[in-house]
């Protein structure tokens, strides 16, 4: 007698396990995954990168932490991300301007590598960078009279977005009144801000004033721009007028899994 071939063996997909070969019978690992597919017990479920094996279950390693790979077992695999630097028991923001070439970083020397944003070239009073914003904004202060600032874009570009506008003049009669912004060869003066202006890599941005204010707040302008650095698992965050990595905004510091796992 003939008889049918057995069917053909169902693997299951990366992240979950089956042991019946019934395709409506896998189970999923929950927030964990499988080294490939075709796992068949729950004892093959790993961790995923940025996460360590707590008990019976995965603990995420925290805002600022990650792991080398999959299958971390222990909160003393979770290491800092890029950007970031093991400052005692904490993962710590590197200085302005400057990330890590990788995961791992464990010494503020190793936040060596400069990263895009914007450049006070000229300064005086209060001008200032603030990441990818430039700005002689203090709030509840007027700007400063008879002062002269340049401003380069380093190796970002994108739509300026203004977070405060208030310059003595009218728009169109800006070099009368002697105070204005210059970008890309036009003065820009007033109160009310401009709109659909964009910052071209390298381009520069100027600010003049001559000794008469009328008693005007300044300007805070932002580049909105992404980060090229952001870690794996993490993305673009816009927020107002401003964008970054999802793990880089709020304090400095973030508890690690490390101090965590000693409490």
């Amino acid at each position: 007698m003939k008889t049918s071939p057995p069917p053909p063996l169902f693997h299951s997909t990366v992240g979950t396990w089956n042991n019946a070969n019934d395709k409506s019978m896998c189970t999923s690992c929950g927030s964990g995954t499988t080294e490939s597919t075709g796992s068949t017990s729950a004892g093959q479920c790993i961790c995923n990168v940025g996460y360590f094996l707590d008990g019976s279950s995965c603990a995420s390693c925290g805002s600022g932490e990650t792991t080398e790979s999959t299958g971390s077992t222990s909160a003393g695999q979770c290491i800092c991300n890029v950007g970031l630097f093991l400052d005692g028991s904490s993962c710590t923001l590197c200085p302005a301007g400057f990330t890590t070439s990788s995961t791992g970083s464990t010494s503020v020397a190793q936040c060596n590598v400069p990263i895009a944003g914007m450049v006070l070239v000229v300064g005086e009073g209060r001008c200032a960078v603030e990441g990818n914003c430039i700005s002689n904004y203090e709030e509840g202060t007027f700007y400063e009279r008879n002062v002269g600032c340049t401003f380069r874009l380093d190796g970002i570009s994108g739509p300026l977005v203004f977070e405060q506008f208030d310059i003595y003049g009218i728009q169109g009669r800006c070099q009368i009144y002697g105070n204005f912004l210059t970008i890309a060869g036009t003065k820009y003066c007033g109160s009310t801000a401009p709109t659909g202006l964009l910052g071209g890599a390298e381009s520069e941005i100027a600010w003049e004033t001559d000794d008469y204010n009328g008693n005007n707040a300044g300007f805070k302008v932002c580049v909105a721009y992404c980060p090229s650095n952001c870690a794996a698992g993490s993305g673009c965050e816009y927020g107002g007028s401003t964008s970054s990595c999802a793990v880089c905004p709020g304090e400095p510091k973030w508890p690690s899994a490390r101090a965590r796992s000693r409490k």
